[in-house]
């Protein structure tokens, strides 16, 4: 999917750029539409809670979890990615899990982690203090955890590589 593509079934969307110049050091919250071509260490969340659209670019580095609702990678990325939708070009390079509903992976990409895919009942969760989590969305009077604890799953990693 190209980006004009996007861009016209968006009405009055921002898209926002960084070219090949740029690096960031540090968190990018952002809403509609985030194309990034230089390097990110940080984590990068679409602030949105309708459809995003985060366009990670060829020569692209991103160092940090992921989470918007569509993603493209043609870059490099260490971190989780968790996306409604992900489309994983040839020249993609994945480190770390991939959660997703749906997900198109072209010839040539490398993913070194693991992949799983949620259903209906499970949703991207971002919880006020942006921690992303997969599961069930708990009530807004729900106990929750304090912002002190940590819990850790280890997940065996495995690498898939599509032939090309």
């Amino acid at each position: 999917m190209e980006l004009d593509d996007i861009s016209r079934t968006q009405v009055d969307v921002s898209k926002s750029f960084l070219d090949s110049s740029v690096s960031i050091r540090g968190d990018i919250n952002f809403e509609d539409t985030l194309e990034i071509q230089g390097s990110v260490v940080g984590n990068i969340l679409s602030a949105s809670k309708t459809i995003s659209f985060l366009i990670i670019g060829k020569n692209s580095e991103i160092t940090g979890d992921v989470t918007s609702s569509h993603v493209i990678v043609s870059g490099k990325v260490t971190g989780n990615i968790n996306a409604r939708h992900i489309e994983i070009e040839e020249s993609a390079r994945i480190f770390g899990s991939v959660v997703y509903k749906s997900i198109e992976i072209h010839s040539g990409a490398k993913i070194d982690g693991s992949m799983t895919m949620f259903d209906n009942e499970h949703d991207v969760i971002l919880n006020p203090t942006n921690h992303i989590g997969i599961g069930k969305a708990l009530p807004d009077n729900a106990p929750r955890k304090s912002n002190n604890s940590v819990s850790l799953t280890k997940i065996p990693s495995q690498q898939i590589e599509v032939p090309a």
